[in-house]
């Protein structure tokens, strides 16, 4: 039976999603400020502002679920937030669709320990933990007093297909090595392990919430991971590339942190990247055994995500991945 959602962001996250939805026969109403989005048999697209929630519940009347999927421009998260989180509870409330928060790791906070569902939230040190942290706060406590209905679904830096120059791992490390070019990380350690979710395996994971909730309900209120391969560092990650395309690994230098900071002063994403900085310099591991055993969806292997990763970034692999490679140490 085909079923309405209401995707409000167009990114790669959101238009995946979207497209996802839209591709097993369900009805999907793309909204972001500007009317944009991915068009095709299934998709509409709506203008508005997500802040308006007497306009978004409008657009989501009737509708099965509103998929948050939006990304604000990095250095307005603290200004933007606040309000879209208030016009997205109240769009949920009025139509009793499901909301579903496709999050990321921010609201776990500093931690050297791997990150599972059931983790309390820390905020990070700065205001982008805080921030994705109170929008899944004022959620859930909307949850508890049974206003609405709602999941936070969380990933770790995204990669492949799709993800259309928005990804950390394949503009610092993959797009460079496919090109014979240095892999430069912007900040942090590159030997240190990090959760990657492949960008499919996110969209899954999305269908998969949204199925179990229509099918069995009980996920609201709940936070649950997209299962994600073994951790591979910004080194690691390089060696694979390599291997895979047939040639030496090439050593993963860092940006100098002064570069970083005279090069913040003009583009705003650089400056912010100090608060966050802690996610590449220290063990940033998240794992979804849970959600995995709840949801009976698993992450891509991590070979096969690769391969597509360098595929779609204009390489062509020559060679299977060899066994995965040890960590080379901090690049300097």
């Amino acid at each position: 039976m085909s079923r309405t959602h209401v995707v409000v962001g167009a990114g790669p996250v959101g238009s995946g999603i979207a497209r996802a939805l839209a591709a097993r026969g369900d009805r999907v109403r793309v909204v972001t400020r500007s009317g944009s989005g991915p068009e095709g048999p299934g998709l509409t697209r709506h203008a508005l502002d997500a802040a308006r929630g007497d306009e978004l519940a409008a657009v989501a009347a009737g509708s099965d679920s509103i998929v948050n999927a939006l990304n604000p421009p990095y250095h307005r998260w603290a200004d933007v937030w606040p309000g879209v989180s208030t016009g997205l509870l109240g769009a949920a409330e009025a139509s009793g669709a499901l909301l579903l928060h496709v999050s990321n790791l921010y609201g776990h906070g500093p931690s050297v320990r791997t990150m599972v569902e059931a983790s309390p939230d820390l905020s990070a040190a700065g205001t982008k933990g805080a921030v994705r942290a109170a929008v899944w706060a004022r959620s859930r406590a909307a949850h508890e007093a049974g206003r609405v209905r709602t999941v936070e679904l969380r990933a770790s830096d995204y990669f492949g297909p799709g993800s259309a120059g928005n990804s950390h791992l394949d503009l610092e490390v993959v797009g460079p090595v496919v090109r014979r070019r240095p892999p430069v990380a912007l900040v942090g350690d590159p030997s240190a392990p990090h959760s990657w979710t492949f960008l499919p395996d996110l969209t899954a994971t999305v269908l998969a919430v949204l199925d179990a909730e229509r099918e069995r309900g009980g996920l609201s209120g709940r936070v649950v991971h997209v299962p994600n391969s073994p951790a591979r560092s910004m080194q690691q990650v390089a060696d694979d590339v390599a291997g895979l395309l047939g040639r030496r690994p090439p050593r993963v230098r860092v940006l100098p942190r002064p570069l970083v900071g005279a090069l913040g002063l003009v583009v705003p994403f650089l400056r912010e990247l100090r608060e966050v900085e802690h996610q590449f310099r220290r063990p940033f591991v998240a794992d979804g055994t849970a959600t995995a055993a709840l949801l009976g969806v698993t992450a891509t292997p991590w070979s096969e995500a690769l391969a597509a990763d360098v595929r779609a970034l204009g390489g062509e692999p020559v060679a299977p991945l060899p066994a995965l490679s040890r960590p080379r140490g901090t690049a300097r």
